[in-house]
C-alpha cells in the first residue's frame, strides 16, 4: 500500500444555522494517486478541500496532514488570490519562496512552471490585466511551482483553453506516478476520466464512493449502448422480443439499447432481422459522465 499523505477520520462540518456539509468522512489520501473528486455543485466538495487545506477545521473528527511542513500543500482554490499590483512572475516566484525555495530554485521553477502553462507572453504583466482564463493559470502555478507533496486543485479547469488543460492534466499525471498525492475537482469528466487514479464522489455531504476509477466504472458504468438504424418497423410484437435481451431501452428509432458491456450482440441481431433490415451498428462504451448519471440515478431511487 501506497504512503497516506492525508487522513479524514470521522470528519463532519456544520455551518452555521446548522446545514450539515460534510457528515462521516472517513477515508485516506494516498501518495502516488491522482484522485478525481466529482459530485453536483453544492454536493460538499470545497469544504472537502478547505477542510484537507487546513483552512477550515472540522466540527467533528479529526483530518491529519502526514507531510513534514505546510508548505508540502499546493491549493489552487475556485477563489481568485493573487497579488494584483505583482507581475504574474512575482507572483508565482512568490508563492515559491513562501514555500522555502531559495531564490534561486524559485526563479527556475519559476520559469518552468511559466512554460508549462504557456504563459511566458504574459508573465511580466500586472494580475489587474488578464483575462480569467490567465488568472486561473496564475493561481495553479503557484500551487504547483514548489512540487508539493500533495495538490488539491479546485475546478482548475474554468476559464482554460484545450490545450492548456491537457498540459496541466498531463503534468499533474506525472506529478502522481512520481508520488505526490492529486486531488482534482472538476466537471469536465472526460478530461478526469482519461487521467485520473481514483474517483471520490461526494453528495449532500456524504461520500458515495471512493475507490480506483476501474472499479468505480465496473459499478456504474458497466455496459454498452447500442445504437442500431434498420429500414422496416418493429410492431409491439417485437419490442416485447427485445427486452430480455437488453438491460435497458432509450428509442426505437433509432433503436437504442444497453448491454453488458461487451457482450455478443448475435443474439439481438437474430431477433431484430425477424422484423427489419439492418442499416447501421454502432456500439459505444459509457464513460466516467454516464457513471456520474447513474450513481445519481441509483441514488435518487434509493431515497
Amino acid at each position: 500500500m501506497s504512503q497516506v499523505t492525508v487522513s479524514l477520520n470521522q470528519v463532519e462540518k456544520t455551518y452555521t444555522g446548522g446545514k450539515v456539509a460534510l457528515s462521516d468522512v472517513n477515508l485516506s489520501l494516498e501518495a502516488g494517486r491522482f484522485v478525481a473528486l466529482i459530485g453536483p455543485n453544492g454536493a460538499g466538495k470545497s469544504t472537502f478541500i478547505n477542510l484537507v487545506c487546513g483552512v477550515l477545521q472540522p466540527t467533528r473528527g479529526e483530518v491529519k496532514l502526514h507531510t513534514a511542513r505546510h508548505a508540502d500543500i499546493g491549493w489552487c482554490s475556485q477563489m481568485q488570490m493573487v497579488d494584483w499590483y505583482l507581475s504574474v512572475r512575482d507572483n508565482i516566484a512568490m508563492g515559491a519562496r513562501f514555500a522555502g525555495l531559495s531564490t534561486g530554485e524559485a526563479h527556475a521553477a519559476t520559469n518552468a512552471i511559466l512554460t508549462l502553462l504557456d504563459m511566458d507572453s504574459f508573465a511580466d504583466k500586472k494580475c489587474d490585466f488578464l483575462s480569467g482564463g490567465q488568472l486561473q493559470r496564475v493561481q495553479i502555478a503557484r500551487a504547483m511551482v514548489h512540487r508539493p507533496q500533495v495538490l488539491i486543485l479546485d475546478e482548475p479547469t474554468v476559464g482554460l483553453d484545450i490545450e492548456v488543460c491537457d498540459r496541466l492534466l498531463v503534468e499533474l499525471k506525472a506529478r502522481a506516478h512520481g508520488g505526490a498525492t492529486v486531488v482534482v475537482s472538476s466537471h469536465d469528466l472526460d478530461f478526469l476520466e482519461r487521467f485520473c487514479d481514483d474517483i471520490l464522489f461526494i453528495n449532500e455531504g456524504r461520500v458515495l464512493a471512493f475507490e480506483p476509477k476501474q472499479a468505480f466504472m465496473k459499478r456504474f458504468a458497466a455496459t454498452d449502448l447500442i445504437t442500431i438504424e434498420y429500414a422496416g418497423d418493429l410492431g409491439p410484437e417485437a419490442l416485447e422480443e427485445l427486452h430480455p435481451l437488453v438491460l435497458a431501452m432509450d428509442d426505437v428509432r433509432p433503436l437504442q439499447v444497453h448491454l453488458p458491456r461487451g457482450q455478443d450482440l448475435a443474439a439481438l441481431m437474430k431477433s431484430l432481422t425477424r422484423s427489419v433490415d439492418i442499416i447501421d451498428v454502432q456500439r459505444t462504451a459509457q464513460g466516467l459522465r454516464e457513471a456520474y448519471l447513474n450513481i445519481k440515478t441509483t441514488e435518487g431511487a434509493a431515497k
